[in-house]
């Protein structure tokens, strides 16, 4: 669903900015 997408984003953006 649309909150599943969000938090692939969200895990994948911490993960690059980290």
């Amino acid at each position: 669903m649309l909150f599943d997408m969000l938090s692939y984003v969200g895990l994948s953006w911490i993960s690059t900015s980290a």
